[in-house]
């Protein structure tokens, strides 16, 4: 018999002199386990690739969405030139005076002032400097401002923005680019965007016509900005050309063209007038004056953060169950080669070692596949933002991020060898040199512990629900001062989380219940199902990556319906879909009514709406709005609003519990109400959208009214309350008394739960016999082509042309619009269940080919015995419904724990905008049943290959 020799006697054996050191022993042992994991890499070619390729996409992912979030912002010197340009010193007015405002030297628009605890300034709101130079009456500066004009297009006019001032001057240079062309020499002359350009129909050297003001100016050369697009449409055009609005200074920016440099005080002094200043040193090196971290970005700025944070640990997760998955086939596949090592001298350590190295080395080569094809990735999608209109300022690498990602893949990549690594070490080295494998023993305590955590989920969830709805309930100085809100939130998502981890820990108890109930179907069902229970390092963890798509997939299902739906019913409505509102707007809305103006615009805006093709109009007046003081601001002693409002408070009780008709009770006006709307008979089908009967017709014509649900009504008759303005939105509101009340005979006609923004509309007749004065509104015009973006854009040209013949010193406005859907949940839904339906039959390809790569020998030894190829094609059929249904089933439940939970705060709050019914229960039944079906069709589809008929499988 021989034995090997364990290290302690082979280094007994040696002489003193030949021994090595025990940290060059260790050096070369980590180094013969490196060489011996690239070896069976290479070996393994197949999952090394699939392991790769796994830790490789999130990276791409993620580095490219670092490149694009990085090169939307820009560098510290890009700041600078798109600020100063050539100068060393820009200065803006944000505000009036206060003298506490203080301005952060590296973000200069980032000025501070004292505030009380509402978060309102201390100090009292002045206006702004009127002029800069009169605060720095030494100091040679160069004047640009913003304004806008009305101009003649291809198509019409339109608004355009001006850059007032010698936008061309070399100290501006970088800030502005002169593109083509030369700079204006005389005031009739200007520059352009190319954009601008094509818009005005005209090329360098032709003549823009100005309409207000009255002006034309020849257009000498193109010009861009650094913050601009090739899309933005400006006009470039000298001092004194035109007038900024109100001459105000806060659209205005002074640049010094000599070579005084403010001091850190005379910045705070001129931050104190209500002026803050861009110098380009401070901005380089603001020492103690630099921003807050963490602080600078958007609420918008946060959520994507928040977005791509939540998928790459989304990814990672996925990553680490699936290539886990896949490492630990490859580990079993090279048990012989392990044993082998272990035979000749490799202890448990070495053989870790080894399997570990793999997972590094692949984790790190993937990370460095996946961060040069994000790098790729996010080029291209930079360079496509741009010339969709995004403001990119270059390609921003983030190297350190970058690079962190690549050592967080090797980090991943070691984490999922992890489980192989601690298997193979105590694997038995006689029964693997043999190829013998010891049946995978059932851990008691891991069903118990998922069971536990299941449940644990559930309360969490369920108590986080309570606690949300009761502090939302609360009053108001509790919601803000305490941290329930946040707490109840994150119990939401970790409640389901938990019930999820549940699933995974007790995997291996669901596989051997669902081998037991698809035992009895057939053959193939019991080996699938025996082949499950036999390798739950590899089943499990497949089928725990579906239940993530699954659980992720159906809260957004849910998510989304319930946002969609409360969308919907906010939406407000001003006309049928699909029409096309001209709405109207008068300086002085008093003088339009008693002079006639009104009338004369509603036609002429009609007669325009005809000859561009409409086919049906309806005009909508409106209560005349309160006369105000024009000293004061204050509404009028003897001014007065009109509002219908619900007539019982128990109808709106039931119809909406909480909260608003709780304050109904106390104040009318705080529940529902609504100030009516006064149309033309003729144009009542228009307005509805919908025809009415000859009766409601007579009866609204003959001064009647028209109600869109019972709740206005009391009786048979809407009732109108006439308020004081002044105690209407005054202290002493909810005591208030209204000065008159008129009763009007109405009719109801429902809108399909349609909130309109009138929803109780009058006659003529019956606004004249309350004395209700009304002021025109809009017009509503029918087409029978559809109205696209084109025509609509050709039908805001014809408005802008009419409002400067119809007004006197833009006194009239006319704006075009077109009544949008709301949006429906349909879209999302799709892609939703699409986006998942990638994820899942991606985590079941893999895990299906990997279960085919794993039952070689057994196919084997079923074809040896006779099998037909047509059980081996069940076998994967009902593999493949067992990762996906267990995954997709346990996901789909664990998603509904949280929709259920928003519905369930949504009733107790503010009102449910969706009942359980009304949830996507199809989009959930395709997720958790139709795919894993469709799935395993596939893979019955899908011929496996022939076996490989072994002279160990093969009977003679």
């Amino acid at each position: 018999m021989t034995a090997t020799a364990t290290r302690a006697s082979a280094r007994a054996g040696r002489s003193r002199r030949s021994e090595p050191s025990e940290s060059g022993s260790r050096r070369a042992r980590w180094r013969l386990a490196a060489l011996l994991a690239l070896r069976q890499i290479r070996r393994a070619r197949a999952a090394s690739l699939l392991v790769i390729a796994l830790v490789a996409l999130p990276i791409a992912g993620t580095a490219a969405a670092l490149i694009y979030a990085q090169s939307q912002q820009p560098t510290i010197d890009e700041d600078i030139v798109d600020t100063l340009g050539r100068a060393d010193v820009a200065l803006e007015v944000v505000g009036g005076p206060d003298p506490t405002r203080r301005q952060y030297f590296d973000q200069p628009y980032w000025a501070e002032v004292a505030t009380d605890d509402d978060g309102y300034p201390l100090n009292e709101e002045l206006p702004p400097r009127a002029d800069i130079e009169e605060i720095l009456p030494d100091v040679d500066l160069i004047e640009t401002a913003y304004a806008q004009v009305i101009a003649r297009t291809d198509k019409g006019v339109g608004t355009l923005p001006v850059e007032v001032g010698r936008t061309w001057d070399p100290l501006l240079e970088g800030r502005y680019r002169v593109l083509e062309g030369r700079t204006p020499e005389t005031v009739h002359e200007a520059m352009a965007t190319p954009a601008a350009l094509e818009r005005l129909g005209i090329e360098i050297g032709g003549t823009a016509v100005l309409t207000d003001p009255e002006l034309e100016l020849t257009i000498v050369g193109t010009m861009g900005t650094r913050w601009t697009n090739e899309h933005d449409m400006t006009l470039f055009v000298p001092d004194g050309t035109v007038e900024v609005e109100n001459d105000d200074p806060m659209l205005k920016r002074w640049f010094v063209a000599d070579d005084w440099r403010p001091t850190p005080a005379e910045i705070d002094a001129l931050n104190e007038e209500g002026v803050v200043v861009s110098d380009r040193d401070l901005m380089r090196d603001p020492g103690e004056r630099a921003s807050p971290d963490f602080d600078q970005g958007s609420g918008t700025d946060w959520a994507m953060f928040s977005v791509v944070v939540a998928a790459f640990v989304f990814s990672l997760y996925i990553v680490l169950l699936l290539a886990g998955s896949a490492f630990a086939v490859s580990a079993r596949r090279q048990r012989q080669a392990l044993a082998v090592a272990a035979s000749v001298g490799a202890d448990r350590a070495d053989l870790r070692r080894i399997v570990l190295w793999q997972g590094t080395l692949l984790g790190l080569v993937g990370g460095l596949v996946g961060a040069v094809a994000g790098i790729g990735l996010g080029a291209l999608v930079c360079e496509i933002m741009r010339q969709r209109g995004s403001l990119i300022w270059g390609l921003h690498i983030p190297w350190l991020l970058i690079a962190a990602l690549v050592v967080l893949a090797a980090v991943v990549g070691t984490l999922t060898a992890l489980l192989p690594a601690r298997s193979a070490a105590k694997m038995n080295v006689l029964a693997a040199l043999r190829g013998a494998r010891r049946p995978v023993a059932m851990t008691a305590k891991r069903p118990v512990w998922g069971i536990a955590l299941i449940i644990w989920g559930i309360a969490i969830t369920v108590a986080s629900g309570i606690l949300l709805v009761v502090t939302y309930r609360s009053s108001a100085d509790l919601r803000a001062e305490s941290d329930l809100l946040v707490t109840g939130m994150i119990g939401m998502m970790a409640g389901p989380l938990f019930s999820q981890i549940g699933v995974i820990l007790a995997g291996h108890a669901v596989l051997a219940l669902m081998s037991r109930l698809t035992s009895r179907w057939g053959v193939a069902a019991r080996i699938a199902g025996r082949d499950a229970v036999a390798n739950p390092s590899r089943i499990v963890p497949a089928f725990g990556a579906i239940a993530a798509c699954a659980f992720l997939a159906t809260a957004s299902f849910g998510g989304a319906a319930v946002l969609v739906a409360d969308t919907q019913k906010a939406w407000v409505w001003e006309a049928p879909s699909g029409s096309v509102t001209a709405s109207l707007w008068f300086a002085d809305d008093r003088e339009i009514v008693e002079s006639g103006h009104g009338d004369r615009v509603v036609s002429e805006t009609q007669a325009m709406l005809r000859d561009a093709g409409a086919t049906e109009t309806a005009l909508v007046r409106i209560p005349l709005w309160p006369a105000y003081d024009e000293t004061t601001g204050e509404p009028a002693d003897d001014a007065t609003e009109t509002f219908a409002e619900v007539s019982t408070y128990e109808i709106c009780d039931e119809r909406d519990p909480v909260p608003d008709c709780v304050w109904a009770d106390a104040d009318p006006r705080m529940g529902d109400y609504s100030p009516p709307v006064v149309v033309e008979p003729d144009g009542l089908p228009l307005l509805l959208g919908d025809a009415v009967d000859d009766e409601t017709a007579e009866r609204f014509a003959a001064g009647g009214a028209i109600v869109d649900g019972p709740r206005w009504l009391d009786g048979d008759e809407v009732v109108l309350h006439t308020w004081l303005t002044g105690e209407v939105y005054g202290p002493g509101a909810s005591s208030a008394e209204p000065v008159a009340t008129q009763r009007v005979p109405a009719d109801v006609v429902p809108r399909d739960d349609r909130q309109f923004s009138g929803s109780v509309i009058l006659s003529p007749a019956a606004a004249e016999r309350i004395g209700l004065a009304t002021q025109p509104d809009r017009v509503i015009a029918l087409f029978d082509t559809a109205v696209d973006t084109a025509f609509l854009d050709r039908l805001g040209g014809l408005a802008d042309e009419l409002s400067q013949q119809v007004s006197v010193d833009g006194e009239t406005e006319i704006m075009m619009s077109r009544q949008e859907e709301p949006p429906t949940p349909g879209p999302w839904m799709w892609l939703i269940l699409g986006a998942t339906t990638v994820l899942v039959v991606a985590a079941s390809t893999i895990a299906l080919g990997l279960s085919r790569v794993e039952r070689r020998p057994d196919d084997a030894t079923l074809t040896a015995v006779g099998s037909s190829p047509i059980v081996r094609r069940w076998v994967s059929f009902w593999q493949g419904l067992v990762i996906t249904g267990v995954g997709c089933v346990t996901g789909a439940l664990a998603g509904l724990l949280p929709v259920l939970g928003a519905l369930f705060i949504l009733e107790g709050t503010v009102g449910r905008p969706l009942t359980v019914a009304e949830l996507p229960w199809p989009f959930f039944a395709t997720l958790a049943v139709g795919l894993p079906v469709v799935i395993a069709v596939a893979a019955w589809i899908i011929r496996p290959a022939s076996p490989d008929l072994t002279r160990r499988t093969a009977i003679a």
